[in-house]
């Protein structure tokens, strides 16, 4: 057989249509693969469509996908689990605005809310018999990582406001916070969150283990 002026053996041949046959084999298997969890046809595995872990967001790789031992869903993962939580008991804080606390306008100071957020945390703790000081010492950090914060009204000098604490999502390493700030009329005036990440001794994060769960997961009316 000639190509191009060279002689092929049949060896080669052979070795040439087995190589392309395994090409287009991958190619048409590759594009008919089905989600193990849901059943729904995924029509081609590019670094744009492929299954992405929920955490760093980066696609799996497609020997993952395919190994039928890796398809098997574990009832920890996030991706089968929601991190969401219903009703979320909600823990109340009162604070009186004190007068350094306010800026030249005579209004509550923007960042003085974070301060409030904080001591209505601990307030969050201390009702499930725990408090951020014991976490600490048990080799366990939540520093803050992030914050939202939504000024719909004004507070004003000696008000005493009522601050709504609540735990909203709880992921594998990760926490979320929801406030709310209501004035002396029982006015929504603000709305936060602030999402936190628990870290430990080396200061890197880590997955919440179980003692720490059960803790964020225990009701204040067990300690109240």
């Amino acid at each position: 057989m000639w190509q191009g002026g060279k002689s092929l053996h049949t060896r080669d041949v052979v070795v040439i249509c087995a190589a392309v046959g395994v090409r287009v084999w991958r190619q048409q298997h590759l594009q008919s693969i089905y989600s193990p969890a849901s059943h729904i046809r995924i029509p081609h595995l590019t670094s744009a469509s492929r299954i992405r872990n929920p955490e760093s967001g980066i696609p799996y790789p497609v020997s993952r996908i395919l190994n039928p031992a890796s398809r098997i869903p574990n009832p920890e993962s996030r991706i089968f689990q929601s991190p969401m939580i219903e009703n979320p008991p909600v823990t109340e804080e009162r604070i009186r605005v004190r007068y350094g606390e306010t800026d030249q306008m005579g209004h509550a100071y923007y960042a003085n809310y974070l301060y409030w957020f904080e001591q209505a945390r601990g307030t969050w703790c201390r009702s499930r018999g725990f408090t951020y000081k014991t976490l600490e010492e048990s080799g366990y950090f939540l520093p803050v990582v992030e914050v939202h914060v939504r000024y719909r009204g004004e507070v004003r000098y000696d008000e005493n406001v009522l601050v709504r604490v609540w735990v909203s999502e709880i992921k594998r390493a990760a926490i979320k916070f929801e406030y709310e700030v209501m004035n002396e009329a029982g006015q929504l005036v603000t709305q936060a969150h602030t999402w936190h990440v628990l870290m430990g001794s080396e200061r890197k994060a880590i997955s919440i283990p179980p003692q720490v769960k059960e803790m964020l997961g225990r009701s204040p009316n067990e300690f109240n």
